[in-house]
């Protein structure tokens, strides 16, 4: 950023058009910005009192109690979709910096809304983890008036974009489309926790009127299906993430290599709103943003990797403890010569199970690498290549 350009908003403070609303406030891309910092101004304006007023205070009906923990429904999708939401107001931070650094005067509606956003995206998972550990989902409202809020700002932005000819050929409308996809899952997550509540209290007041056939596939389905389908998710995820390691490094080595003789004067300037546009391509020819996205980059991947290796373990450990209840509850009710003939005692049979069990417990340790190793060799090859 030049030195001695004065800190505007939207820009040159000197200029009456950066601040004109003559052709609607909408079509002003400054105002639509400043829109978008209203519901993260929000979120921090509320939930501050309550995080450090609310469980600060010994006297508060709002309470943590570890003993009594319960992951909300969604739990583990709410995470994921978090972590790409502060990857993505990374990249939009990025984006705006870059852009602002082109341009002849400050604007800092570039990139002050993908910091505060980052903020508000931070602050809602400590929000949110002091709400699960306390169990009162009824302030969980507060995020899901944060999350339509920010939808319907992030979608005025992505309509005036399209309205304006601005398409995916520019890195600014992709980060925004990306924001209004995470925005609105976030919603619905949050639509997904009032909906079972709700269900789940209706549930328990009529009690349940439908008796349902007993299957044992149906049950290993509800009981396992999910944590593995979760975990080799997370899996995929962290090997697709490996990609990024060497792309990231042959980007900057080339982007080092090459003398780069063109100044920003001399730049293509595709000005809307009275901003420059960077194309998609443009920001990946820094050094310095690449060295950004591989640091993020390999925190994703251990992040997703040690959230499979987590769900993968708790729930192989849960199948072994099931199968040895289920299988000793059976041996208790049958005689020792009627299982075995006679041939083998009651500790023989004990220890046959526990082995049977503990394999499959293994099986689920390592089934994730099956479908993941293809992925893997792909890695494994661009590697090779780089060097």
């Amino acid at each position: 950023m030049a030195g001695g350009m004065p800190l505007s908003f939207c820009g040159n403070n000197k200029v009456p058009s950066a601040y004109s609303v003559d052709n609607g406030v909408l079509n002003n891309g400054c105002f639509v910005d400043a829109l978008n910092l209203v519901p993260h101004v929000f979120l921090l304006f509320i939930t501050f009192p309550i995080l450090f007023i609310g469980w600060g205070s010994q006297s508060s009906k709002v309470q943590i109690h570890h003993n009594t923990w319960l992951h909300f429904p969604g739990h583990n999708m709410r995470w994921i979709l978090t972590f790409l939401l502060l990857f993505v107001h990374v990249c939009e931070f990025a984006e705006g910096i870059v852009s602002n650094t082109i341009m002849s005067t400050n604007h800092l509606h570039l990139f002050m809304p993908a910091f505060m956003g980052f903020i508000a995206a931070t602050t809602s998972v400590v929000y949110y983890h002091n709400i699960e550990t306390s169990n009162f989902p009824k302030l969980l409202l507060v995020l899901f008036i944060y999350w339509v809020l920010a939808f319907i700002t992030k979608s005025i932005k992505l309509w005036k974009f399209a309205e304006f000819g601005i398409r995916f050929k520019y890195l600014r409308f992709c980060i925004t489309a990306l924001l209004v996809i995470l925005y609105g899952l976030l919603m619905a997550v949050e639509i997904n926790v009032i909906r079972v509540r709700v269900c789940h209290q209706i549930s328990s007041y009529f009690g349940k009127t439908s008796v349902i056939p007993p299957s044992i596939w149906r049950s290993m389905y509800k009981a396992f299906g999910r944590p593995i389908l979760l975990s080799s998710t997370f899996r995929y995820l962290a090997d697709l993430l490996g990609f990024a390691g060497p792309l990231c490094i042959y980007g900057i080595v080339r982007n080092l290599e090459v003398e780069n003789n063109v100044t920003s004067a001399n730049k293509n300037m595709e000005n809307y709103f009275g901003v420059y546009f960077m194309h998609t391509t443009e920001l990946l020819e820094n050094s310095s943003v690449l060295a950004v996205l591989l640091f993020l980059a390999l925190v994703l991947q251990r992040t997703f990797l040690q959230a499979s290796y987590y769900v993968t373990i708790e729930t192989g450990i849960n199948l072994r403890g099931a199968l040895l209840a289920m299988i000793y509850n059976k041996i208790l009710r049958l005689s020792t010569s009627n299982m075995s003939m006679g041939e083998m005692t009651l500790g023989e049979i004990n220890n046959l199970v526990a082995i049977e069990t503990n394999q499959l417990m293994w099986f689920l340790f390592l089934c994730p690498n099956l479908w993941a190793m293809p992925v893997q060799v792909r890695d494994l090859c661009l590697y090779k290549k780089q060097l």
